[in-house]
């Protein structure tokens, strides 16, 4: 069941199960918080999961139309859920889109959290891939962003490696990806959302973050699709090089949606860490 709780953005809807340590999710663009719906299962019962829904174009709830949605406010968004829902020790994990909010979040204030995880996500001077660099294009036409919300209504456009095609090696549920384009193509609100961010993103975002991670303190764990097609593994390599107290875990036989290639292999690695920090 969701539940909601209202930030200076908005409304965010988010699930909150479990209990004991808290494994907070970030989801990426375009998707929503049940990307990680068979890894939080599996931390359950031992573990308090909590996956919300945030604003990348997915979302079922507009934001305020005066929101900054910018990936450094996004960050900051995601620290203030943590505050009004006064989460403390979070392992927090992100993937795609919601590695590099998560990385700007925790270089903005990293007090409510024990452990970062990024799984494969944009970092330094990869936002976002050049596979999706027409992205920036969409975001400032609004007439684009309701044509591709129309044309990833069609599985043989959406199945497309410009799409969602090439992000999980285990293929994604066409019912799941039917949710996730819907608001895009019903809402002009929801689109004038993604747009936001779409056409703010910018490598020098991702490069102060990637850079101030140097001065965090807690713990990391980096898990990697070892040859994922839109993020390189020199990235992983950067930073875990960055990070002080990182390390780097190699994926076989996984793409970008690591959550639903590897759903087991990641919440062992996430309850590890946890439990070691």
């Amino acid at each position: 069941m969701h539940k909601t709780t209202e930030l200076s953005a908005g409304t965010i809807r988010y699930r909150d199960r479990g209990e004991g340590p808290v494994v907070l999710f970030v989801h990426g663009v375009f998707v929503d918080s049940r990307l990680w719906d068979t890894t939080a299962e599996l931390l359950l019962p031992n573990h308090r999961v909590i996956q919300p829904d945030f604003p990348l174009g997915a979302h079922q709830l507009a934001m305020h139309a005066d929101a900054d949605l910018s990936p450094p406010a996004l960050g900051r968004l995601v620290l203030e859920f943590m505050g009004a829902l006064d989460l403390r020790d979070v392992t927090i994990v992100g993937n795609d889109t919601g590695g590099a909010i998560t990385q700007m979040a925790v270089t903005t204030d990293a007090s409510r959290v024990g452990h970062m995880v990024l799984t494969t996500c944009d970092a330094f001077d990869v936002f976002p891939p050049r596979q999706f660099a027409y992205f920036k294009l969409v975001g400032r036409v609004p007439a684009l962003t309701w044509l591709v919300g129309r044309a990833l209504q069609f599985p043989v456009l959406r199945n497309r490696r410009f799409a969602f095609g090439g992000l999980s090696k285990r293929g994604i549920p066409e019912d799941l990806m039917t949710d996730w384009v819907a608001p895009l193509r019903l809402d002009r609100e929801v689109r004038r959302d993604a747009r936001k961010i779409m056409r703010t993103a910018s490598t020098k975002q991702t490069m102060a973050a990637g850079l101030a991670l140097a001065d965090f303190d807690p713990p990391a764990t980096i898990v990697w699709g070892r040859d994922d097609p839109y993020f390189p593994s020199r990235l992983a390599e950067r930073l875990q090089a960055t990070l002080p107290d990182a390390r780097l875990v190699w994926l076989d036989d996984t793409s970008t949606f690591v959550p639903l290639d590897q759903p087991e292999r990641l919440a062992a690695l996430i309850a590890e860490a946890l439990h070691a920090a």
